[in-house]
């Protein structure tokens, strides 16, 4: 998590920014804090009782996608070995990225924003639910 907020976060942009985390432990480490105060970020944690509502992807984008990871990763763990090279690796597992991606629908993401609320689909995409 630091590694990303070094890397990612703090070279998004200049000036106090809020972020906006869910409880998961991680988010509550020291060393996270420390890092996001030195970056000027204000947090502020979603009540676990509300991620459906501020975090529609963890929701309803998040299971299917790692669904599909988790049975791409495992079909291929069981007929081939792994390579040992830390580069080929990462292709690897950014391939299975790619592919588990694809298997989610652009209308699962607009549904799960529009369950959300605040969120009214535009150019005929209809939602039924």
């Amino acid at each position: 998590m630091v590694e990303c907020i070094e890397r990612v976060w703090k070279s998004s942009g200049d000036g106090c920014r809020l972020l906006i985390l869910d409880i998961l432990k991680v988010h509550k480490m020291s060393s996270v804090w420390e890092s996001l105060e030195q970056s000027y970020t204000q947090v502020q944690f979603v009540p676990q009782c509300i991620t459906s509502l501020c975090q529609p992807l963890d929701v309803a984008v998040m299971k299917r996608f790692k669904d599909a990871f988790r049975r791409i990763y495992l079909t291929y763990h069981l007929k081939n070995r792994f390579p040992t090279i830390t580069s080929e690796k990462r292709s690897l597992i950014s391939r299975f990225v790619v592919e588990a991606w694809a298997e989610v629908k652009p209308e699962t993401i607009v549904k799960g924003f529009a369950r959300a609320g605040g969120f009214q689909p535009k150019g005929g995409v209809r939602c039924i639910f």
